[in-house]
């Protein structure tokens, strides 16, 4: 028992310690960066997670200024290659006209982040920047390429996933068929 009490004592103290370390931003995540070089001459590096980008498929943002994002406020407008200047509708964040207010990553607190991201088509999106610090406003524009989403097309895929429930729905039907007809030929009764 003693033994066993040390070895997890030792275990807790190892986790304990790479706390802090495991609070980097994104380690290892990131296999691709760009830097865009925003109006006032500063950068913002932005990463991603996937690369190169394909439509329909997940996958983390990271932006960081030079400096760091403290006292800042950054802004992004996504346009897509369509043209509609809300590109990424369906985050639920707060919204500065078409612009996402940038929130901090929920893994890296030390950057702006989006968490777990889909670019909805093809084509050339336009990542257009807004960094605000004490009153003045310096913006950036990064155009980034979304290929073919990944694997088959939605409709041969969601074909194929819904296949094995058409017995299950066969089943449920017949039952259903099979007990309306028996309460059709029941006689209603007082049973005592």
């Amino acid at each position: 028992m003693r033994r066993v009490l040390t070895a997890l004592a030792a275990v807790l103290a190892v986790l304990t310690a790479a706390g802090p370390a495991a609070a980097a931003p994104l380690q290892g995540e990131i296999v691709h960066t760009e830097t865009v070089s925003m109006s006032d001459g500063s950068p913002i590096t932005v990463g991603f997670t996937e690369w190169p980008v394909r439509a329909l498929q997940s996958l983390d943002f990271t932006f960081e200024p030079a400096g760091g994002i403290d006292g800042r406020t950054g802004l992004v407008t996504t346009v897509s290659p369509s043209g509609d200047r809300k590109g990424l509708k369906g985050i639920v964040l707060q919204r500065r006209g078409d612009a996402i207010v940038l929130p901090r990553h929920p893994r890296a607190e030390r950057v702006w982040g989006l968490d777990v991201v889909s670019l909805p088509e093809e084509g050339t999106w336009r990542f257009e920047f807004a960094v605000e610090r004490a009153g003045a406003t310096s913006t950036g524009v990064l155009p980034v390429q979304a290929i073919e989403q990944p694997g088959p097309p939605l409709g041969l895929s969601w074909t194929i996933a819904l296949l094995p429930w058409v017995p299950v729905a066969v089943l449920v039907a017949g039952g259903w068929a099979r007990t309306r007809s028996i309460r059709r030929a029941a006689k209603p009764g007082w049973s005592g």
